[in-house]
């Protein structure tokens, strides 16, 4: 009896491992795609929240700021001056008062302006724009541009630097840890040109550490602006006593760049 039982078991052959395989994989390997697309499309969507939120907060402070804060230039810049638009009245320059171009020619860049014709518009910076072969780099009528105080609009002018730390504008945020995973761009001065991760931020002596060492240290003629994601503010329609502006950030999506924006109108009042 026992030598029957024995005889009777069989073991899988090897057409029939191999088929079970095979269904195993076939059942197996969709559940696999979805979850990684399940995955990739979560990150994507906390992405575009977090661009959004990002592109909120710069808005709020432009918001927040004088109607002429934001404005177009106008052609006939120099590399030392540029020619704010007709609305931008007086300008009062006692402390720090900073110009970023935010759009069009010149972008990225950030001055501290050192003089201002009220009649001509046309305002001095400290340093000469940072120009290229074709001059396409000074601000002309395709430039946005905002003035704002130092440490504010997340924009500034340094104190000091070390190997692998930059201390900001002294009205910047005294929350430590509030520019972590920030991203900080020197645009101006010492150090122009580099751009660094922050991996963390003593609020108390509005330090911020960076990822890696500077390859040239900045100092206090250094000029930041600080941001989570990259973005650009722009003048979509101007009107007297209105303007529209529009705030867009850029986040990634698998290999390309997408973007998210907010528009808000700006009277004079």
């Amino acid at each position: 009896m026992m030598r029957a039982l024995i005889k009777d078991q069989k073991g899988m052959s090897l057409v029939e491992a191999a088929v079970a395989v095979l269904i195993f994989g076939v059942v197996t390997l969709p559940l696999i795609y979805l979850f990684q697309s399940g995955n990739a499309y979560t990150g994507a969507a906390r992405h575009e929240v977090a661009a959004l939120n990002s592109a909120q907060q710069i808005m709020e402070q432009i918001k927040g700021s004088p109607y002429k804060s934001v404005g177009l230039a106008r052609d006939g810049a120099t590399p030392g001056t540029i020619v704010l638009g007709s609305d931008a009245g007086s300008l009062e320059l006692s402390g720090i008062k900073l110009i970023c171009i935010t759009a069009g020619n010149g972008a990225g860049q950030v001055r501290r302006l050192t003089g201002f014709d009220s009649y001509t518009k046309v305002a001095s910076i400290n340093m000469p724009w940072d120009l290229q072969a074709d001059g396409t780099s000074l601000p002309d009528h395709t430039s946005t541009y905002l003035l704002c105080d130092n440490g504010s609009i997340f924009t500034g002018l340094a104190r000091s630097g070390g190997s692998d730390i930059i201390q900001l504008a002294s009205n910047e945020s005294n929350r430590s840890g509030f520019f972590n995973d920030f991203y900080i761009e020197i645009c101006g001065g010492r150090g122009a040109g580099q751009t660094k991760k922050v991996i963390n931020y003593d609020g108390n002596k509005k330090t911020a550490q960076v990822e890696t060492c500077w390859d040239e240290q900045p100092d206090s003629t250094s000029l930041y602006r600080l941001y989570r994601y990259k973005y650009s503010v722009e003048i979509a329609r101007m009107e007297e006593n209105l303007k529209t502006v529009s705030v867009r950030t850029y986040y990634p999506e698998k290999n390309i760049f997408k973007e998210v924006s907010l528009t808000t109108d700006k009277l004079k009042r």
